[in-house]
């Protein structure tokens, strides 16, 4: 398990990720953390078997289309 912290905002980060998980069918996280900075969020992702398919550079992949799509989401 390890927690991923993001420059962005917790609800553009949700929307990002249902459009992932309805283009891809990848969930990454159960719930989206608010921050203090209202522009800034975490979530949690654990590392099971479903997993160990994703290369490194994959989850990489993934982080970044989340923010591309949160970046775009909020302007």
């Amino acid at each position: 398990m390890f927690h991923i912290h993001l420059p962005a905002p917790r609800r553009a980060i949700e929307r990002a990720g249902a459009q992932i998980l309805a283009e891809h069918g990848i969930q990454l996280w159960g719930r989206v953390r608010s921050n203090p900075d209202p522009g800034r969020c975490s979530f949690e992702i654990s590392v099971g078997e479903n997993a160990m398919e994703f290369t490194p550079g994959e989850v990489v992949t993934l982080i970044r289309d989340v923010l591309g799509r949160a970046g775009r989401d909020s302007v």
